[in-house]
């Protein structure tokens, strides 16, 4: 991901759960606006690999 992309998801996550503390809103409980490390590319190639499709380039 692109880093300044990525760092501007993180400030919205961030300014977000400034706004919803207790991570009331819908779906906050789980993800308390933090997100998942990438998958590792090795991974998602073979997965392209295995069903036959590729996946943009722009979404690594």
């Amino acid at each position: 991901m692109e880093e300044l992309f990525y760092e501007k998801i993180v400030g919205i996550l961030d300014q977000a759960h400034r706004i919803d503390r207790k991570c009331e809103l819908f779906g906050a409980s789980k993800h308390q606006y933090k997100l998942n490390p990438p998958i590792n590319e090795t991974v998602v190639r073979a997965v392209e690999e295995r069903y036959n499709f590729r996946l943009p380039e722009d979404y690594f």
